[in-house]
């Protein structure tokens, strides 16, 4: 299973499911994830690099 975390910007009104079909129109099934999460901020480190292994924990 593929999975993505996203942040979007307040007010937007993006779904994860009008996500997943403009992925999957550019890109083609098999490289669209399967579920997308919204989270409200992405947990970077001091160096401002995204903790791919914090957002295991969150989603």
């Amino acid at each position: 299973m593929i999975e993505a975390a996203v942040r979007v910007r307040e007010g937007s009104v993006l779904s994860g499911a009008v996500m997943i079909a403009l992925r999957t129109q550019k890109l083609g099934a098999f490289k669209t994830p399967d579920r997308i999460d919204f989270l409200p901020e992405l947990p970077k480190g001091p160096s401002g690099k995204i903790r791919r292994l914090k957002l295991l924990e969150l989603t």
